[in-house]
């Protein structure tokens, strides 16, 4: 009785540890990239910013590369701290959506991140961090 256990065990844990293989997802984002955005898009809006300091920037597009409003956030990699860069990108998103609900009050906006990536500039021995956003905003109902 105990070899038929230890052979079930071994069964299952066999049956557990086998590699499902499934079909990768495709990226629907994969052609958006900042080479592209520059080539094909014109901005409507573009701001520098900086945050405590720290320099990024933003701008934003009207039907560009198959996205309706597509906002982009660009802040440096900290060397020794990732996370500030990447709470830099996120302060500059919340305080853009907070402007616009405070400039058009008739509407409420909203961000659906479509992509991160980071950007190297090999002159300067840096990289960025690139987020995109859709950016959508509907009317206020009364």
């Amino acid at each position: 009785m105990k070899k038929l256990f230890l052979l079930l065990m071994i069964v299952m844990m066999a049956s557990c540890a086998t590699n499902q293989t499934t079909t990768p997802k495709e990226d629907p984002y994969a052609t958006l990239t900042l080479e592209k955005v520059s080539k094909y898009c014109q901005p409507t809006n573009l701001w520098n910013v900086g945050v405590l300091g720290n320099p990024a920037m933003i701008a934003t597009f009207d039907n560009c590369l198959e996205v309706e409003e597509l906002m982009v956030v660009i802040a440096p990699v900290m060397e020794n701290n990732e996370e500030l860069g990447i709470t830099i990108v996120k302060v500059v998103q919340l305080s853009y959506v907070q402007y616009l609900s405070e400039s058009n009050t008739d509407k409420t906006y909203t961000v659906e991140i479509l992509k991160s990536m980071f950007r190297a500039h090999p002159e300067e021995e840096a990289k960025s961090h690139v987020y995109f956003y859709s950016l959508e905003s509907t009317k206020k109902s009364n």
